[in-house]
């Protein structure tokens, strides 16, 4: 079942990544992800969220196993924002959802930056 939800994710998110501008792509991503979340259980979101938080430890401790962020990196690194998302729509927590998004987006802008001068 992980796997398939993954890969279901993945797939989705290889064409937001077809856009031309960061911040395009990253809202077409969101928007993507919001149809993967509609789609899963409470169940299917902490199967996500396990499979993603070694990696995310990794990526805020400066040192991503996946090299430069591709579009399966990129989704596996906010697949945890799927079940926040999920529980700031519960709690009303908009803002806060609001805010996660925003500071991730400035994280992976900055880190595509330095792949790119790589």
């Amino acid at each position: 079942m992980k796997q398939t939800i993954l890969i279901a994710a993945c797939s989705l998110s290889m064409s937001a990544f077809a856009t031309p501008s960061t911040a395009q792509k990253m809202d077409a991503l969101h928007q993507q992800m919001e149809s993967v979340r509609q789609s899963l259980n409470k169940e299917q979101l902490k199967v996500l969220r396990d499979r993603v938080e070694k990696l995310n430890a990794q990526i805020a401790a400066g040192r991503p196993d996946t090299g430069c962020y591709d579009a399966s990196g990129m989704l596996r690194a906010m697949s945890t924002n799927i079940e926040l998302q999920w529980e700031a729509q519960t709690q009303g927590d908009a803002d806060r959802h609001l805010k996660f998004w925003r500071e991730l987006n400035t994280k992976y802008r900055t880190y595509s930056a330095q792949c790119a001068q790589s």
